[in-house]
């Protein structure tokens, strides 16, 4: 019995043998193929890349095959890239969509599946739930038979090998633009967390003339048994190579590198909140740029803060890149984030690309000759950010009835504060009357309630945390 294929904020992950199998795999590629004539895209090539995870480079071979099979050309790329280097290729081989085998920051035991459309985004919801749809009423006798295989379509050149790394790169670089005049020296680390971005961050800041060493290199399907997510309790190593190589800041790249994460000049953790606020600022006063900016419902209080100070338009998003990614689309949009560590930003691909944001990340150091921890010291104090948790809780049982509570959330009082403001935009976000505000929601990826907390200036947000799982879950 096949399971559904489910798709959450972005595509489909889930353990080895419970996701996307060869099987499904082949399902989901037949269901894009479907999904790409009608929307009239017929004739125009499919994009097919993956990660250093197991099983990945062999899942889109079937990937290529099927929809090579089903009568569209496809360029598979020749080596383990990022999933924003797949977004390019897409928009540099005019093809009119993309597949990414990889299940992104989760565990060593996940695999998935990304669909890009033809500007390298996101998938929209709408078309998500047509793929998905399509896909699970597929069968194994709908798919092309093993004897169409993947060389026999390469020989007969339906499917086509690349390496669009190099171009890529200097892509990155066109986007970014000249460095500031003004430097300063810093010694800096990178780690790809043995992920598909490893030698890439590097190169990129070779080709602008820059040194970085890099740590966690070689293909290993285990991560070095962690998960490949650039959080608290996952960078031990970086941790210890910061101090034992006496290195400034360190850039460390998640398993697919689209997110981003850092430590700084001392050592702490730079979360996606703060290198959001020091982009914003950088793009505004160093480069000139206007625009809206968008934030995640589980972003910091920061970010609004900033963008009233700017005079700029600012706008609360669900959880999940396809929707900035739409509306940088659609809109006029300086910079769009989310708590996971991803951003989009004016003038580049509508995708999230750790190695273009470390870049400018360091361009904004030279610029204001300070270290990313004095830029973010400045930054919380004059815009009231307090201090930021999250804790993610195992369900070992139907998430079903947690959402409908999430959905109908009725509280008064948490954690000894009045509730001021109820906001149902993803999950619930409570608002009390001390400005610490707390949100819970279901992962759409994995069995795992979510709950974040901003505590006011100076408080604690693991009382509150505590208080909202004691709710949630009692």
């Amino acid at each position: 019995m096949l399971l559904p294929i489910l798709f959450g904020t972005e595509g489909w992950r889930a353990p080895i043998g419970r996701g996307p199998t060869f099987l499904q795999a082949g399902r989901i590629a037949a269901a894009v193929v479907d999904w790409l004539h009608a929307e009239g895209w017929a004739k125009r090539p499919v994009a097919v890349g993956y990660d250093t995870r197991l099983l990945s480079r062999p899942i889109a071979e079937e990937v290529a095959r099927v929809i090579a099979a089903r009568g569209l050309p496809v360029r598979i790329a020749s080596h383990y890239l990022p999933t924003p280097a797949l977004s390019f290729m897409v928009m540099a081989n005019s093809c009119a969509a993309g597949v990414m085998v990889t299940a992104s920051h989760n565990a060593p035991n996940y695999t998935g599946l990304k669909v890009k459309t033809s500007r390298g985004s996101p998938v929209s919801e709408a078309a998500a739930e047509w793929i998905a749809t399509r896909a699970n009423e597929l069968a194994a006798a709908d798919l092309p038979p093993l004897t169409t295989s993947f060389a026999t379509l390469q020989g007969a050149g339906q499917i086509v090998e690349g390496d669009d790394r190099r171009a890529y790169l200097a892509n990155i670089l066109r986007c970014v633009g000249e460095p500031p005049a003004r430097r300063f020296a810093y010694s800096l680390l990178a780690s790809a967390m043995r992920g598909a971005a490893q030698g890439l961050l590097p190169q990129a800041f070779a080709d602008r003339n820059l040194n970085i060493s890099e740590i966690e290199k070689g293909r290993d399907v285990t991560f070095g048994g962690r998960k490949p997510e650039p959080i608290p309790g996952n960078i031990g190593v970086e941790e210890h190579a910061q101090r034992h190589w006496d290195r400034d800041v360190v850039f460390i790249t998640d398993g697919d590198g689209d997110r981003l994460a850092a430590l700084d000049e001392r050592g702490r953790f730079v979360s996606s909140h703060d290198l959001f606020a020091v982009l914003l600022r950088h793009l505004v006063e160093e480069k000139g740029l206007r625009g809206e900016v968008l934030h995640a419902v589980n972003m910091t209080r920061m970010i609004p803060a900033m963008a009233h100070h700017y005079g700029l338009p600012e706008r609360q998003l669900p959880v999940g890149f396809k929707h900035v990614a739409e509306a940088m689309i659609t809109g006029d949009v300086l910079i769009g984030g989310e708590e996971a560590g991803g951003f989009g930003i004016k003038g580049y691909l509508p995708e999230r690309d750790a190695i273009y944001a470390a870049l400018l990340v360091a361009e904004a150091m030279w610029a204001r000759r300070q270290f990313i921890g004095t830029m973010v010291a400045e930054l919380r104090d004059e815009f009231g950010a307090g201090p930021y948790q999250r804790r993610d809780i195992d369900l070992d049982r139907d998430p079903a009835p947690l959402r409908a509570r999430l959905a109908g959330a009725d509280v008064a009082e948490l954690a000894g504060h009045r509730v001021t403001d109820v906001n149902c935009l993803d999950g619930v976000r409570l608002t009390l009357d001390d400005s610490t505000w707390v949100l819970g929601r279901i992962s759409g990826t994995e069995p795992l309630a979510r709950i974040y907390c901003e505590a006011a200036p100076g408080g604690d947000p693991e009382p509150v945390i505590a208080a909202f799982a004691a709710w949630l879950l009692g």
